[in-house]
């Protein structure tokens, strides 16, 4: 059976893309993270996307850089859902 790494990025990871790029941080960063997407969509790897990540998005007012994050959470086969237990872990 091949193993498969599953990867959990936030939305500051699922942001970079598309900000500005003109600082050489921001740009190496944001290619990095396509670099990964590129190994979810060679699956490769897998994303995981959480109830948390949609909660955070939900607040987001670029409704542009919005658009394009849902679109690449579509990649995602798994989704943590939150529990009591979760959210007792997190305090």
């Amino acid at each position: 059976m091949a193993e498969f790494y599953l990867i959990y990025l936030d939305v500051c990871c699922l942001n970079r893309p598309f900000d500005d790029w003109r600082q050489d941080r921001i740009r190496l960063e944001g290619q990095t993270i396509l670099d990964i997407f590129q190994r979810f969509y060679s699956e490769e790897w897998k994303l995981v996307s959480s109830e948390a990540i949609e909660a955070e998005l939900k607040r987001m007012l670029n409704l542009d850089k919005l658009d394009r994050i849902i679109k690449l959470l579509q990649v995602a086969e798994n989704k943590i859902i939150l529990t009591d237990e979760i959210d007792k872990r997190s305090q």
